[in-house]
């Protein structure tokens, strides 16, 4: 990942990590950064979003092109370009 600042972040300080839905892939379980538990899968005819929960209880929207046969309680592997990550401090500053 690029580095674009410096910053003075405090050993175990508490970061969210911040992806646009277009910028996370659908991988095969176990193979990317996590695992998404799909709630809800939106088609949208040539788009079709993925609404879920990791398994560490965050929640995530991620986007996959064309129509999907995905359905609630389907698991999926997911991966992100790093290049594409934002960070933020507890109160919402970008890192």
């Amino acid at each position: 990942m690029k580095k674009t600042k410096s910053v003075n972040l405090v050993t175990g300080a508490e970061l969210t990590l911040g992806l646009r839905p277009e910028h996370i892939q659908v991988c095969e379980l176990g193979s990317g950064a996590s695992t998404l538990l799909i709630e809800v899968a939106e088609n949208l005819g040539d788009l079709t979003f993925l609404h879920g929960t990791t398994p560490a209880g965050n929640r995530i929207t991620l986007n996959v092109k064309g129509f999907q046969n995905y359905r609630h309680a389907d698991a999926v592997g997911f991966g992100f370009d790093a290049n594409h990550a934002h960070l933020f401090d507890r109160v919402g500053n970008a890192v």
